[in-house]
């Protein structure tokens, strides 16, 4: 029996069941100080992988992003639809100061722009989209990141992570990115070291930066200076409220 076991880290979600649940049952969703388009980000690369290179994922109309600033933290959620079925994570990638960004804050800010911009960039969230007709599925994201509490990796190892995110005024990315057909673990033979050594490698997925990518249609050959990256489909972009320098 192949399936995906749930060690507290993996998360399957379909339909984004919790949030229609939580309306339902007359919880409310997170009140947000900005809600935000989800919007088609990078095309399937063409390293590796099983989607057709070039091929974008936009979202539908619906499809939106939340984000509520506070003092001490900032949460989200993100509901979305139009992504290729497989193993997912969530970036924040935040830019203190955009007024300073070269044109609209992206990758070269954080990159070649850094001491101007002081980008903060690190691991948010993962789980495991499935496959809901035509190789696509939807998913909700959800994570508060609190000011007190370095929650991962900085986006390239030995890059500065920058300083904290100030909540206020940063411009705020969250970049949804793509790793691949989930890794099934086959535990018809019991928790044996095969199935535990896929079941690492499902948790990669879901909460590294590289995980898998090498099956994730990458967008640069694998090389000592930049790894393999796995590609980006969709973004939610929440421009700053205040952007003075």
């Amino acid at each position: 029996m192949k399936t995906y076991p749930d060690f507290g880290l993996i998360r399957v979600f379909k339909l984004c069941a919790l949030l229609t649940g939580a309306i339902a049952l007359g919880v409310a969703p997170l009140s947000a100080d900005q809600k935000m388009p989800v919007q088609v980000f990078m095309p399937a690369g063409n390293q590796g992988g099983i989607l057709v290179p070039g091929t974008f994922y936009p979202p539908s109309d619906g499809a939106y992003g939340r984000l509520k600033r506070k003092k001490d933290r900032l949460e989200f959620e993100i509901k979305t639809d139009g992504l290729p079925a497989g193993a997912y994570t969530v970036w924040w990638v935040a830019f203190n100061k955009p007024a300073n960004c070269i044109g609209p804050c992206d990758a070269m800010d954080v990159f070649l722009n850094a001491e101007a911009v002081g980008p903060s960039s690190f691991y948010s969230t993962g789980l495991i989209v499935e496959d809901e007709g035509e190789g696509l599925g939807s998913a909700c994201f959800r994570d508060v990141h609190f000011l007190d509490e370095y929650r991962g990796a900085p986006i390239v190892k030995n890059f500065v992570p920058g300083p904290e995110i100030d909540p206020m005024r940063a411009e705020i990315h969250l970049v949804i990115k793509y790793h691949g057909p989930a890794i099934e673990v086959d535990l018809s033979g019991g928790m044996n070291d095969s199935a535990i050594a896929d079941a690492y490698l499902l948790n990669d997925q879901t909460t590294t930066l590289l995980g898998n990518c090498e099956n994730a249609n990458g967008f640069l050959p694998p090389n000592p200076a930049f790894p393999l990256q796995c590609f980006d489909p969709q973004v939610v972009i929440f421009p700053a409220p205040n952007n003075k320098k």
